[in-house]
């Protein structure tokens, strides 16, 4: 496999790869045998049941963007930067099983901005019951809690502002995405400390790029739960621009928390080990730790690992390091 990168430091960043046509077969054989596991059919007896739900462009449309994930995977492994966001990938020559090809693959770096990484952040204060008897923090005379104030209030671009902490509480009865402000353990706490300390430009193709798989996963969860749009708005009694107000801020807020906690990372000169990334697999499927990475390897997705393994490893450190005892 051949990796040409014309500019290391360009932003995007984008790598042509190259397979010669037994690397081409060999992953189109992997994805074959993926086909059969999930047809739960014998590997010789895949093309044939495929043949019989699939057309013959769905096939090589399998095919090819199979084979472009996992090698772009083994790409990004080698060549790419840290990056935000998922990578795209393009072919630059027609797919043909047992032949050469080549395709692009294309990733947003970590953007580079300004974190402070040296004041404590000093723990929460206990929540008690204001005069109208709900549940909001002491934060007045908490240094902690103005910390989580700001969390809430400031963003990373001042272009975007997120919402107040009272907008955010009143968004919580009607919004598709509520957000539980007080009930965040420490860890979401320190992550979203260390996210309203960011300071710099988000480019806007990552913020596009949230805001479009945001949307995305909202609608996957509409699908599944069995409700429309339609039907989920009028349960909810919220208008279209109210349900993309809240996925544009959840976006934003989730795609500057990863930006902070990378920037933690790289600027502290932090590495992950095997043992990291056995610890983020126990938390995503505990028990079956060793099939969901094969999966992961199969599908051409272990750059997600490696983000939440780099995350998790700068979360900690934060922890360790800012965190008061």
């Amino acid at each position: 496999m051949d990796i040409a990168v014309f500019d290391e430091h360009a932003a995007p960043f984008s790598a042509e790869v190259t397979l010669e046509a037994a690397e081409t077969d060999a992953l189109t054989t992997c994805a074959l045998a993926r086909l059969a596991r999930i047809l739960k059919c014998a590997e010789s007896d895949a093309r044939t049941r495929a043949a019989q739900l699939l057309t013959a462009r769905e096939m090589e449309t399998y095919l090819r963007e199979s084979v472009m994930n996992r090698a772009g995977d083994r790409a990004l492994a080698e060549a790419c930067p840290p990056f935000v966001g998922e990578p795209k990938t393009e072919a630059l020559t027609d797919f043909f099983e047992g032949a050469p090809f080549s395709f692009r693959i294309t990733v947003h770096p970590v953007p580079a901005m300004d974190l402070d990484m040296e004041t404590p952040i000093a723990r929460r204060a206990k929540k008690r019951a204001s005069a109208r008897g709900g549940e909001r923090t002491n934060a007045q005379g908490s240094e902690g809690c103005d910390e989580a104030a700001k969390a809430s209030e400031t963003p990373a671009d001042e272009s975007r502002p997120g919402p107040s902490d009272d907008e955010a509480a009143a968004r919580e009865g009607d919004s598709p995405l509520p957000r539980d402000v007080e009930g965040r353990t420490d860890e979401e706490f320190v992550a979203e400390t260390l996210r309203a300390r960011l300071n710099g430009t988000v480019p806007d193709a990552l913020v596009d790029d949230a805001f479009s798989r945001k949307k995305e996963e909202f609608m996957a969860e509409l699908a599944e739960s069995g409700i429309t749009y339609r039907e989920y708005r009028i349960a909810n009694r919220v208008k279209p621009q109210d349900v993309k107000d809240a996925l544009a801020d959840e976006a934003f807020d989730d795609l500057t928390r990863d930006i902070a906690l990378d920037t933690v990372f790289m600027k502290q000169g932090l590495e992950t080990t095997v043992e990291d990334e056995t610890a983020v697999l126990a938390d995503m499927a505990p028990g079956r730790e060793a099939s969901l990475r094969g999966e992961l390897e199969a599908t051409g997705k272990l750059w997600m690992l490696a983000q939440k393994t780099r995350r998790a490893t700068a979360l900690r450190w934060a922890m360790g390091h800012l965190l008061e005892k």
